[in-house]
């Protein structure tokens, strides 16, 4: 069980200026009590000195009498705020222990999430680290995990995947006619490169399995049995040929060779 220390019981009434305002000693004992982690304690009066003349905390610190007090009041409310936050570094790394290192830099994790939360200081606490709410994670932990459920995959795979499926059709990026109308038109699911939970590469877009499969067979039926004309291969021997062997052992007819097979 996580241990509390009442305010009251260890600063109220042992602040030299006023109730308001505990010295660094009376802070550094707090927060020896309330076991908040890496906190520089052995260097706080040099934290408060320096941020003090670089005006950081405003009324929250000031100084006396070569004394540093800071407002107990502020102090409270931010050892609330941090109880109910979590840093990028660690937001960064549990997406990445989740989802893989495969899928993005934990650098480029950092910064969406940067761009999709609210994100803000801890000053009396942390002054340099960043924060996210615990409920931002758990919204971001959410819908990672939807992501995963889906099993979907970004848009240069999902395009690698036609291409590698059906031989000799070379598209360069997801037709929009052919397959990009085509989802929208059926209504089909697709994740946008914003999405909270979105943190593959390149900001792509991503398509789930289901939307895949649908977006498969309709190549299939109504683009490559009407596009790619065969001799003396069937169709399933067709899509059983593999890239390397395509190119190895086929080429490009030209105008003539097709007139060849034509019936007299």
């Amino acid at each position: 069980m996580e241990k509390c220390v009442n305010m009251d019981e260890t600063v109220i009434g042992m602040g030299k200026l006023n109730n308001d305002y505990i010295t660094v000693d009376q802070y550094v004992e707090y927060f020896k009590k309330v076991f908040i982690k890496d906190i520089q304690l052995d260097k706080a009066n040099a934290k408060f000195e320096k941020a003090l003349n670089d005006d950081t905390y405003g009324r929250s610190v000031i100084k006396k009498d070569n004394i540093i007090y800071i407002k107990k009041y502020d102090l409270d409310d931010e050892v609330k705020l941090y109880k109910n936050s979590v840093d990028i570094t660690f937001a960064a790394k549990a997406i990445i222990g989740y989802l893989g290192e495969e899928i993005n830099s934990f650098r480029n994790i950092s910064s969406l999430i940067i761009k999709r939360c609210n994100v803000y200081y801890i000053k009396l606490i942390h002054g340099k680290k960043r924060f996210i709410s615990k409920d931002d994670l758990e919204l971001i932990s959410k819908k990672v995990n939807e992501v995963k459920e889906k099993k979907c995959i970004p848009k240069s795979q999902f395009l690698n995947m036609i291409n590698n499926t059906f031989i000799g059709v070379e598209f360069s990026n997801l037709p929009h006619r052919i397959v990009v109308e085509f989802i929208r038109e059926n209504n089909l699911e697709f994740i946008h490169r914003n999405f909270i939970g979105n943190f593959y590469s390149n900001g792509e877009f991503l398509y789930p399995q289901k939307t895949v499969n649908k977006v498969m067979e309709y190549l299939l039926n109504e683009y490559v049995k009407k596009k790619v004309k065969l001799f003396n291969i069937t169709f399933e021997e067709y899509l059983e040929l593999n890239k390397t062997d395509f190119e190895n052992e086929y080429r490009a007819l030209e105008k003539e060779d097709i007139l060849d097979f034509e019936e007299p």
